[in-house]
C-alpha cells in the first residue's frame, strides 16, 4: 500500500511539473508578444516623429530667405570716400554749378548702391495680401498662422483708418 501511494505521489509530481513547466512557456510567449507589440508601436511612432521632422525641415529650408548683410562700417567708410570734400581754388563760399551737379550724381550713385531688402512684419504682409484681393482664410493658410489672427490685424487697421 505504502508502494501505490509513492507512486501516485510521484505522477501527482510529476503532473504538477508539467503543468508548471507549460504555464512558463506561456508566460514567456506572452511577454515575447508584449515585447514585439511595443517595439512595433515604438517603432511606428519613431518613424512618424522622423517623417514630421523632414516635412518640417523642408518647409523651413523653403521659408528661409537669405540674410542681408549689412556692415555698417565699411558703408560708412564707403560713404566717407564719395563725399570727401574737394578742395579747390575758388575762394567763395558758395558752390559753382558743376559742382552741384557731382555732388548730386554721387549721391544718386550711393543711393542706387544702397538697395536694402527689407522683410515684411507678419502685419505688413497680411496687410498687403489683403490689398491684393485676398481673403483672411487664404492669407492665414500662405502665412501659415491662424485665421483669427489674420482678422483680428484686418479689423485693427480698419479701425485705425476710421478714427484717422
Amino acid at each position: 500500500m505504502t508502494s501505490l501511494l509513492l507512486i501516485i505521489s510521484f505522477l501527482i509530481h510529476v503532473v504538477v511539473l508539467i503543468v508548471l513547466f507549460q504555464l512558463y512557456q506561456q508566460n514567456q510567449r506572452i511577454m515575447q508578444e508584449r515585447d514585439d507589440t511595443l517595439n512595433s508601436k515604438m517603432q511606428q511612432f519613431i518613424n512618424e516623429i522622423k517623417q514630421e521632422n523632414n516635412n518640417l525641415q523642408e518647409q523651413l529650408i523653403q521659408m528661409k530667405t537669405p540674410p542681408v548683410a549689412f556692415n555698417f562700417k565699411e558703408d560708412v567708410q564707403e560713404q566717407d570716400s564719395h563725399m570727401k570734400p574737394t578742395m579747390t581754388p575758388n575762394t567763395s563760399k558758395q558752390k559753382t554749378d558743376e559742382e552741384k551737379q557731382s555732388a548730386g550724381h554721387s549721391i544718386a550713385d550711393l543711393t542706387e548702391d544702397r538697395k536694402e531688402e527689407m522683410e515684411l512684419s507678419l502685419e505688413g504682409k497680411i496687410l498687403q495680401l489683403h490689398e491684393a484681393g485676398f481673403n483672411a482664410a487664404e492669407i492665414a493658410e500662405k502665412l501659415t498662422c491662424g485665421k483669427t489672427e489674420v482678422e483680428l490685424i484686418l479689423n485693427l487697421q480698419q479701425q485705425l483708418k476710421r478714427n484717422s
